[in-house]
């Protein structure tokens, strides 16, 4: 395991985590956010909360792949 894919890894989870938990406590910086403001106004604030969460797992699992060490490049058959 390389120390760049355990840092870049886990600031990917936290990123997701905090995503998760931004909008069900209502978090003001959240709130203030344009693109958050945008999203709720167009999709309503309980979608706009559910995506960002959706979009908060994406992160996570991300995280975890990356890790856990997976390469595009390798897997696309690069170096």
């Amino acid at each position: 395991m390389e120390l760049q894919n355990l840092l870049v890894g886990s600031v990917a989870g936290l990123l997701g985590l905090v995503l998760i938990v931004a909008p069900v406590r209502g978090w003001t910086w959240y709130r203030r956010m344009r693109l958050t403001r945008v999203l709720e106004s167009r999709v309503g604030v309980t979608w706009a909360g559910r995506l960002t969460g959706l979009l908060g797992l994406l992160l996570i699992v991300v995280g975890i792949v990356i890790v856990r060490g997976f390469s595009l490049a390798g897997w696309l058959g690069g170096s």
